[in-house]
């Protein structure tokens, strides 16, 4: 295609034809060292070679993270510890943290059936806890698990949290409470408390339109206002 003298040219290069490798890590902020550029991370999935994970920053630099030794095929969602250290969750069964200085990882147990976690697992600093949601397909059903970083084992493990099956985000509810989104095939909201350690459900809808909502799930923001009300569509 023409371009004026100085532009940037498009580059367009073709998609393997094969499921493996494919972005399945939303572009995640992971904090910045004071002064430094602004980092973000992204990963994909391949189960055949192992996850490929790039830690890129604002001005195009990056470094590439390999999950091949063992073997992890991904992660949909992450979180940031500290400005060298993420916390990766692909399967309900484990939690991954990589160092990015020295690009170690190591996993940790949960003790919960396989669910594939998607994108969105909430991190509260004040206990070091995480929480993902899944659906398990082994009689568990959907299912929540906290998991405590600083000990490096599960807190609990929450069977039948919801009636919907996919973790799609959370907030911060400002009292240091979180707000889980699950869906599909409708829409709840999990009321997390990591220091008391219990899940209030709250179920908004019973029903969404699973074609059009839950292709748009996979790109939507939560966004909150000035007034610290947060919004999501449906």
């Amino acid at each position: 295609m023409p371009t004026r003298p100085g532009a940037r040219r498009v580059r367009r290069v073709a998609i393997p034809l094969c499921r493996d490798p494919f972005i399945n890590n939303l572009l995640f902020p992971v904090g910045q060292e004071p002064g430094a550029p602004e980092r973000f991370w992204i990963s994909t999935w391949n189960s055949v070679a192992g996850c490929t994970g790039a830690l890129v920053d604002e001005t195009g630099a990056f470094h590439l993270y390999r999950f091949a030794d063992p073997l992890k095929p991904g992660f949909y969602s992450v979180a940031a510890e500290d400005p060298d250290t993420l916390w990766l969750w692909g399967s309900l069964t484990e939690v991954t943290r990589l160092e990015l200085q020295t690009g170690r990882y190591e996993s940790f147990p949960t003790g919960a059936p396989y669910g594939l976690v998607f994108h969105g697992m909430a991190y509260d600093p004040a206990t070091g806890k995480l929480l993902a949601v899944a659906n398990t397909y082994a009689g568990a059903g959907p299912t929540a698990v906290s998991f405590d970083t600083r000990r490096r084992e599960t807190a609990r493990v929450y069977e039948r949290v919801a009636p919907d099956w996919c973790l799609h985000g959370h907030f911060a509810n400002g009292d240091g409470a979180y707000t889980v989104l699950a869906e599909c095939p409708g829409t709840s909201l999990l009321h997390w408390d990591p220091q008391a350690e219990t899940i209030a459900p709250e179920r908004l809808r019973d029903t969404m339109d699973l074609h059009a909502e839950m292709s748009a799930a996979s790109y939507y923001r939560l966004v909150r206002d000035d007034a610290g009300r947060v919004y999501f569509p449906g």
